[in-house]
């Protein structure tokens, strides 16, 4: 068996070798905001398009730097609107496919909002980088599945689905989730479910008045990221 002469393609046989070798070497020790970087462009239809640069919000460092931290297994950004969740969420979710590939899970509070990230974010960010977009499986392929549900890439998977339909999450897993404001809708939609369904009109506006205010304040003073599903049956 030592005898190359049987391969009449030798030649192809060790390219082809080669090229998968390359498959077997770890991911250079980098941290996601120098890879991001290096490798991201923000697509054109945003404030600052072209290549991300952290320098114009020097703070997104360490929120994207967080999801490599040792002995981090959960993240949760408490910021004003329009300051960059969304791109950190872009950045971190090419990190996963191109430089560690991981599967991931998107959650969003609706199914309109599933389809409205897709095609309005997801999509366009993978169109911009070449380097993201060479992993990802073609539309309507053998080679893997990319549709409004999944989109398969080289290591894993992106799966979406919405907080409002929790089949949507059965039988899957994955080692990165991400959930973009879905929280609060989770625990509406239990609080409703338990509680509000069995009270008068007028108490319902007097209890989601009080719970509003509560949720405010629970978020100012950090509270906010340890809420669960629902607060009073955990």
């Amino acid at each position: 068996m030592s005898d190359l002469s049987i391969f009449s393609n030798f030649y192809s046989v060790i390219d082809a070798l080669k090229r998968s070798m390359s498959h077997l070497v770890p991911p250079a020790e980098i941290k996601p905001s120098e890879w991001a970087e290096k490798n991201i462009k923000i697509p054109v239809g945003n404030a600052i398009p072209g290549p991300i640069n952290f320098d114009n919000a020097p703070y997104q460092r360490g929120m994207i730097d967080a999801i490599k931290e040792y002995g981090v297994r959960r993240i949760t950004y408490m910021t004003g609107a329009q300051l960059g969740k969304t791109t950190i969420q872009q950045c971190a979710t090419g990190y996963f496919i191109a430089h560690e590939p991981k599967s991931q899970i998107f959650v969003q509070p609706t199914q309109g909002d599933v389809q409205t990230f897709l095609e309005t974010k997801l999509r366009p960010m993978i169109e911009a980088n070449k380097s993201i977009a060479q992993k990802m499986a073609k539309p309507r392929s053998r080679d893997g599945v990319n549709n409004s549900r999944m989109i398969s890439y080289i290591g894993g998977w992106l799966l979406f689905s919405w907080a409002g339909s929790p089949k949507t999450l059965r039988s899957r897993s994955a080692p990165i989730t991400h959930a973009d404001e879905s929280v609060e809708e989770l625990f509406w939609k239990h609080f409703k479910n338990h509680i509000l369904k069995n009270l008068s009109r007028s108490f319902k506006i007097c209890i989601q008045s009080v719970l509003n205010d509560f949720w405010w304040k629970s978020l100012q003073h950090g509270h906010g990221r340890e809420v669960s599903s629902c607060l009073f049956c955990c």
